[in-house]
């Protein structure tokens, strides 16, 4: 563990501090901040904030243990990688500079493999709790008062207005900018001039914008934070090295970027709106009241702007988390107002808002509510409801993730056992049912070469493997395709159809009515069924069998001209409903 770390988790300053260099009776050539800023944390405090992150640990890995790999994270497990992949690691992952989790995410496959989502879990679950002890932290330093400080970092161990950076592992990368953003601050945080901790600043600085785009935010945060307490040529140089090398990739890859909306003027003029609409939304769904938002940010800048400035020189650091918030919005709102104003409630963003201001808000809240049985009672109450509040957020968001990312891991589990028993699939065919990222046929192979889901510990069952075959094992097979060992359909079954026999094996079929179907038999070996039509027009196929409750999802190809139509799904009975009109087909044995 690095000195760092261990200063941290003691409540010690760094190495190079004004208070850590009394303790070792060095000279200082940065002058000594009042003692009365630093009073020493109650060791009642201290404990009761310990306990708020084990237990906040142990009740997020319980509630969420049983997710698995969705939506995004198949980017980084299938496009990206060290070597012979499509993406690489400088990519950015839609306009982020995401190197840091890409490499956390290898080193997790590789020492763990895919049978489990713990690893990728706990690895979230202590990024997050760390960032809630150096808010803690933080809080302290501003002048917060333990108690007030402890309350609320106990809410943000549980806080669900930001759960999806909190239930979902894949977004380590925004928590880790934040976590680094912070510490970043933490060190530049002090009088004098440049040295040994703007240098280990640069390096969080790095680590913050190689983790996610929000770390240009939380570079402009501390720019705003050093400005305030150093002046504007010491916050140039605090920012210079990150910013050179966020240049410099960005040039050589983030331009490149494919944009979810383009920035054009009527993005530019929505960023005000934005930046206003997520701010409230943030301190809204926070606190679990609706348009509470709105009063709550007046109140903090009220606050900040009222707030005697000779108090101490760290209140540029609550200042700087504020102004940061406004900052934050804005810049997302660059990219994503252009996508509508519903772009703003995404718990993903409320969670960095929460996390910048909070130990501006624990500042102002400490002023509020002095001690005394009255203030107190109102505060404990304050707390009891948005603890409340979070919690319940937090198991919904959980609930809700697993509801999305368990039937995706059936289709993909489903897909991997077909695209390496030796089946025939369609290399291009969709693995999942729903739009967005996920593995392609060649990524469940690549997976399956390296091991990463290892012996089947896993249960598929009949319905989701059955929607696997159809998606994957049934389709038309482009010209020029060489198909795989068929034998001849046998048709058990037509209804609304005219049948007449031809030669070769054909058969000319003509609908009668609305909805003309033909029931393949199950076959052995893959069908391949020749298709001739003179009019366009769409057919739909389905499967089923004996094990599963309901037949699998229909699908439409369109037929147009000679069409080869192939049911490599084997074992199943197949029944195509016909377009309109007459349609030649041949590669059928008989009709029975």
């Amino acid at each position: 563990m690095s000195s760092l770390a261990r200063n941290l988790l003691r409540g010690e300053q760094p190495p190079g501090t004004p208070e850590a260099g009394r303790a070792a009776g060095e000279a200082q050539p940065e002058p000594a901040e009042p003692a009365a800023r630093r009073p020493a944390i109650p060791l009642g405090y201290r404990l009761a904030h310990l306990a708020s992150l084990a237990a906040g640990g142990a009740f997020l890995l319980k509630l969420d243990h049983w997710t698995w790999f969705w939506f995004d994270d198949w980017d980084f497990i299938g496009d990206r990688g060290l070597v012979h992949s499509r993406l690489g690691l400088w990519a950015p992952h839609n306009d982020h500079w995401s190197t840091l989790p890409i490499l956390v995410y290898r080193a997790l496959l590789t020492l763990f493999g895919m049978g489990s989502y713990l690893p990728f879990l706990i690895l979230l679950t202590v990024l997050h709790l760390a960032l809630a002890h150096v808010l803690w932290r933080m809080s302290l330093r501003v002048g917060a008062s333990p108690l007030v400080a402890t309350a609320l970092i106990t809410v943000f161990a549980f806080f669900g207005a930001g759960a999806q950076n909190v239930v979902w592992a894949f977004q380590i990368g925004f928590v880790g900018s934040v976590l680094f953003g912070w510490l970043w601050l933490w060190v530049t945080d002090h009088d004098g001039g440049f040295g040994r901790r703007d240098v280990a600043g640069w390096g969080l600085g790095l680590a913050s914008l190689m983790c996610s785009g929000i770390g240009v935010p939380m570079l402009m945060t501390v720019a705003v934070a050093v400005g305030l307490r150093r002046g504007v040529r010491a916050a140039a140089l605090a920012v210079s090295a990150p910013v050179a090398a966020f240049a410099v990739w960005y040039v050589l890859y983030g331009r490149l970027a494919e944009r979810s909306a383009p920035i054009d003027k009527s993005t530019v003029l929505a960023i005000g709106s934005y930046t206003f609409a997520g701010i409230e939304n943030a301190f809204s769904t926070t606190v679990g009241f609706a348009g509470a938002g709105a009063v709550l940010a007046v109140g903090l800048v009220y606050g900040l702007l009222r707030r005697d400035r000779s108090a101490g020189p760290s209140d540029a650091i609550a200042r700087a988390g504020a102004a940061g918030v406004v900052l934050t919005y804005a810049f997302i709102g660059i990219g994503r107002s252009g996508l509508g104003a519903l772009q703003v409630d995404r718990t993903r963003y409320v969670y960095i808002a929460i996390a910048l201001v909070l130990p501006a808000a624990a500042l102002l809240l400490t002023a509020c509510f002095r001690p005394g049985r009255g203030p107190l009672a109102v505060f404990g109450l304050i707390i009891a409801v948005v603890f409340a509040v979070n919690v319940n957020d937090l198991v919904m968001a959980a609930h809700t993730l697993q509801a999305r990312a368990l039937p995706a891991k059936q289709q993909i589990l489903a897909g991997y056992d077909l695209a390496n028993d030796g089946s025939f699939v369609f290399p291009a065919a969709p693995t999942v049912t729903y739009f967005g990222p996920a593995p392609t046929v060649g990524d469940l192979r690549q997976i399956h070469r390296n091991g990463w889901l290892g012996p089947p510990a896993y249960r598929v069952l009949p319905q989701s493997l059955l929607g696997a075959k159809a998606r994957l094992q049934v389709g038309v097979l482009p010209a020029g395709t060489a198909a795989p060992a068929t034998v001849p359909a046998v048709i058990t079954r037509t209804a609304e159809l005219s049948v007449v026999p031809a030669a070769g094996g054909c058969l000319t079929v003509t609908t009668t009515g609305r909805n003309g179907v033909l029931v393949l038999a199950p076959a052995a070996s893959p069908v391949l069924l020749t298709m001739t039509r003179q009019v366009p027009g769409e057919l739909y196929s389905h499967l089923s069998d004996a094990r599963s409750p309901a037949p699998a999802i229909p699908r439409a190809v369109r037929l147009a001209g000679r069409t080869r139509f192939l049911v490599g799904a084997t074992g199943v009975r197949t029944t195509l409903a016909l377009p309109t009109g007459r349609t030649r087909i041949c590669g059928v044995a008989a009709t029975r």
